[in-house]
C-alpha cells in the first residue's frame, strides 16, 4: 500500500505523529526564552526562518494547532534549534531539552 506522503517529515523521511509547526512552537520557545534569555528571541526567528527554508515541500498536513500547513516534525525543528543552543548558547540546552525534547 502506498503511504500518503502529506505526512512524511520532509526532513527525516518519518511519519509526523505530532503536527505541531514550526511557528506554534517557535512561540512556546519563545515564552520560555523570555525567562532565561529575552535577547536571543529575534535569534531564534531566524533560526525559525532557516529551518522553514530548508524543509519546503509540496506536501503537507495541517498543524493540529493553528491549522497553517507543515511538513517537517516537531522533533526535527525541536533537534535543529536544540543545535544551534549546543553551539551558541550551551548552558540553555539541560533545560531546553526539558522542556521541547520530542525524541
Amino acid at each position: 500500500m502506498k503511504q500518503n506522503n502529506s505526512n512524511i517529515c520532509i526532513a527525516c523521511q518519518e511519519a509526523i505523529t505530532n503536527p505541531v509547526c514550526q511557528d506554534c512552537l517557535e512561540e512556546e520557545i519563545e515564552t520560555w526564552l523570555k525567562k532565561r534569555e529575552p535577547k536571543l528571541i529575534p535569534r531564534l526567528r531566524k533560526q525559525t526562518e532557516e529551518f522553514k527554508a530548508i524543509t519546503t515541500s509540496q506536501d503537507s498536513v495541517p498543524c493540529i494547532f493553528c491549522k497553517n500547513d507543515m511538513n517537517s516534525c516537531a522533533y526535527c525543528y525541536t533537534g535543529f534549534i536544540e543545535e544551534w543552543l549546543r553551539k551558541k548558547h550551551p548552558r540553555l540546552v539541560p533545560e531546553f531539552k526539558l522542556f521541547f525534547d520530542f525524541g
